[in-house]
């Protein structure tokens, strides 16, 4: 018998609308001692320096070798999964991550990675589904908060969960202030980047231009929050100011090269500039710093994405030819269905 739940997920517009919201919602230095070590330690190493390379056809066959010696190795299973879900095996990763989790129940990283992908699985699966998954989710993100307490970058992601989920799947503007409050008794100025976020996600614009204002004013110190004010500008459209938040955030850090705000600006900078033809001398650079120097991280953008918006911008100064050699390796390397398919017509014009 249908449920009201189940009548509510039947309706098309409904899933539309809360798949569109879940998406924006994710070394031994030693030498004399590594003959001591047992053989899994070694190969964990390796894969895992593969793996931070971007080098993920031998970190999966290491990872791979290291499971089939050690079926308990909850880390090969953890990398495993998270090489799946990277190359969109939902399935696969769900089932390894879940394995991981079997074997090390309490590690609060196996349960945030677990939230991570029953999240894309919101997304990508289909409407009969998004209820166990949103449920999943929520489970398995709380689950990290309580085995990882001091962890803010955890309560973050609860927070913008219940921020994001329909009230039906356990979505709770209070139980998210909750959290903001947490973060805050932990580190003010990521309490005040929490805030920055529960503003934003409930469109009270008046009290984060406050917020902006009072922690911001005539001297940003808080980069983060620097960096969250120009990507909400980016969002409202309000390219010049934005644009100005991105390069400030990006010449506070030329001393950070490896910081991961950093990164986030430079990429932020050149795909708005890519998406809307804005002429800005800055996103070349930006985009070319973030493509060499950025690291593999599943939580900085993808940088298929970024040799992407830059082919835009080199196809629209009409240097044809390097636009054409980012977009042919942004095309070898994404698994990104909707990636593809912009690479394949940006190809197309060329």
């Amino acid at each position: 018998m249908k449920t009201h739940l189940d009548e509510l997920l039947l309706k098309h517009q409904f899933t539309r609308q809360f798949k569109a919201i879940f998406t924006k919602f994710m070394s031994f230095t030693c030498y004399s001692i590594l003959w001591l070590l047992p053989y899994h330690v070694l190969a964990n190493d390796k894969a895992i320096h593969a793996y931070n390379n971007f080098e993920l056809p031998t970190a999966k066959e290491i990872f791979s070798n290291v499971l089939a010696n050690d079926k308990q190795n909850s880390m090969a299973l953890r990398y495993l999964a998270k090489i799946a879900s990277y190359q969109g095996n939902l399935d696969d990763a769900e089932a390894l991550i879940e394995q991981a989790i079997g074997i090390s129940p309490n590690s609060a990283v196996y349960q945030y990675d677990a939230a991570r992908i029953y999240a894309k699985k919101v997304v990508d699966g289909s409407i009969f589904s998004i209820s166990k998954y949103v449920k999943k989710a929520r489970e398995a993100y709380k689950r990290a908060v309580v085995l990882a307490p001091e962890s803010i970058p955890y309560k973050l992601a609860l927070m913008n969960f219940y921020l994001r989920a329909p009230a039906i799947f356990g979505g709770s503007k209070q139980l998210a202030l909750t959290e903001v409050e947490n973060i805050n008794k932990l580190d003010n100025e990521k309490g005040i980047l929490a805030l920055a976020n529960f503003h934003s996600l409930t469109e009270q614009q008046a009290e984060l231009f406050k917020l902006y204002d009072d922690h911001l004013g005539n001297s940003a110190s808080n980069i983060e929050l620097l960096l969250h004010r120009g990507k909400y500008y980016a969002s409202s459209e309000k390219h010049k100011l934005a644009h100005a938040d991105f390069v400030q955030v990006i010449s506070m850090t030329n001393d950070q090269l490896k910081n991961k705000v950093r990164y986030n600006a430079l990429f932020e900078l050149g795909a708005m500039v890519a998406k809307h033809s804005i002429q800005s001398d800055a996103a070349i650079a930006a985009l070319t710093e973030y493509i060499t120097s950025a690291p593999f991280d599943d939580l900085l953008p993808d940088k298929a994405w970024a040799k992407y918006y830059l082919a835009v911008i080199y196809q629209r100064d009409g240097l044809k030819e390097k636009a054409r050699n980012l977009l042919t390796q942004s095309q070898d390397e994404t698994y990104d269905k909707k990636l593809a398919r912009k690479i394949k017509k940006a190809l197309r014009k060329l």
